[in-house]
């Protein structure tokens, strides 16, 4: 719960001083605030491991019963979340993620699928999620690099028709984000 606040700019950390209510906190918002973040966060790790073992058998299915338009649309989002994270709009690079993974699993044709991945996606668009993954950006501008990477993989081996690449840059996507997710909160990022 500390770490939620501190995503979301309620606290801020004072390394070996403590936790501190941020100066900039308007104290009227206080209370609903933490009440809304407390309320719609889960579980980040348990949600990852869920969207893992899903996604990972999605992502089978889709190189199995992708048509070419499936492909094209996978890879249009792809060229405009990978010209976004370039130019360094972090906020708008996590959001489009949402969409690359939601066309992967639409490519499935298994509208049971979509729907278990779309319900696990829209909890990622919580504000704790959006703002832990654009302060992890924000922090250290080389990190990109390594999800652009990541993502282009995935790409890159769902139009090569290739599962089996597609596995292994799927399964370094989730745990790069859990990676991410284990740092922020033992560096109080």
């Amino acid at each position: 719960a500390i770490s939620a606040l501190h995503i979301v700019g309620i606290i801020e950390r004072r390394p070996g001083d403590g936790n501190y209510i941020s100066p900039d906190l308007v104290i009227d918002d206080l209370s609903l605030q933490v009440t809304n973040i407390l309320e719609e966060s889960d579980s980040p790790f348990e949600i990852l491991q869920a969207r893992k073992v899903v996604e990972t058998g999605s992502i089978r299915l889709a190189i199995k019963e992708a048509k070419e338009d499936d492909i094209n649309r996978i890879t249009s989002i792809w060229d405009e979340k990978y010209h976004i994270g370039l130019a360094g709009d972090y906020r708008a690079y996590t959001k489009l993620g949402k969409k690359l993974h939601l066309s992967i699993a639409q490519a499935t044709k298994n509208n049971i699928i979509i729907s278990i991945i779309d319900r696990l996606l829209n909890i990622t668009e919580q504000p704790l999620w959006q703002n832990m993954r654009r302060l992890y950006y924000e922090n250290d501008h080389s990190r990109i690099d390594q999800m652009l990477d990541i993502h282009d993989r995935i790409v890159r081996a769902i139009k090569q028709r290739n599962s089996h690449e597609a596995l292994l840059a799927l399964e370094a996507d989730f745990d790069s984000v859990i990676e991410q997710l284990y740092n922020f909160n033992s560096k109080g990022e």
